[in-house]
């Protein structure tokens, strides 16, 4: 496995872990966030699991067009929370997933520009 696959096998695995956390967790894992609970919660919770598995897959697989998509991914979700902290709407802590995903994000495009 390449250096960017495995920058997204660990996204895959970070995702896979906040969908547990919401699907597991309920109010305290909300809570901290900042965010109330509601009908939303478990269908984000079955979205985040479905795109763990989504970057599993492009991980094993390892196409590159797949693994550099990925990056703007998170990239644009990585500004959404941290918007979500800066109007108020969400908790501090969110900008960690935002830190996690630009670090990743990161990862992935230095990998794809020095692949040795």
């Amino acid at each position: 496995m390449s250096n960017a696959a495995r920058s997204v096998a660990f996204q895959a695995i970070l995702v896979l872990g906040a969908g547990l956390a919401f699907l597991f967790g309920g109010k305290p894992v909300l809570g901290m966030l900042g965010l109330s609970g509601g009908p939303f919660v478990p269908v984000l919770a079955i979205i985040l699991l479905g795109l763990a598995w989504l970057y599993g897959q492009v991980a094993v697989h390892g196409d590159l067009r797949a693994i550099r998509a990925t990056i703007g991914t998170r990239v644009i979700v990585a500004v959404g929370l941290a918007l979500l902290v800066l109007n108020g709407q969400g908790e501090a802590a969110l900008l960690a997933f935002a830190a996690l995903d630009l670090a990743t994000a990161f990862w992935t495009w230095r990998a794809l520009r020095n692949p040795n």
